[in-house]
């Protein structure tokens, strides 16, 4: 269930959903949770039948790091912690459990919550990607 849901979350995202990419990501996902490549981070409701948030890393070996790829929470739960819970969970890892301590992530330019969230939590703006799209 989780990373079904996962997996559609982040086509969602994207906006690329046909069963051929879901079953590529899917099985993207499970080689890399199987090959210790990827950590799943997650928390359910009470009964355990609701998703309230996820966070999917992977680390890249060339760079290497840590990369946070795709994270979400339920929006009844949002602005409540869940996301700050994993991400919490997640570094206290890194940082007892890893050789590689650096971590991270990409936020869109206009997501000034997100990106103010992790600056309060030490994360620094190193670089910006910039991109044209030739159709507009």
């Amino acid at each position: 269930m989780v990373i079904d849901k996962l997996v559609k979350e982040m086509l969602n995202e994207q906006q690329i959903c046909s069963e051929i990419n879901y079953a590529i990501y899917q099985e993207m996902i499970q080689f890399e949770l199987k090959e210790k490549f990827g950590r799943l981070y997650y928390i359910l409701n009470d009964t355990g039948n609701q998703l309230i948030s996820i966070m999917y890393v992977i680390f890249k070996p060339i760079e290497p790091c840590w990369y946070i790829k795709f994270s979400w929470t339920n929006p009844t739960y949002r602005n409540k912690g869940y996301h700050k819970r994993l991400k919490v969970e997640f570094e206290s890892w890194v940082k007892n459990h890893s050789q590689h301590k650096l971590i991270k992530t990409e936020v869109s330019s206009t997501n000034d919550l997100m990106i103010s969230l992790n600056q309060k939590g030490g994360y620094k703006i190193k670089k910006s990607i910039m991109y044209k799209n030739m159709n507009d």
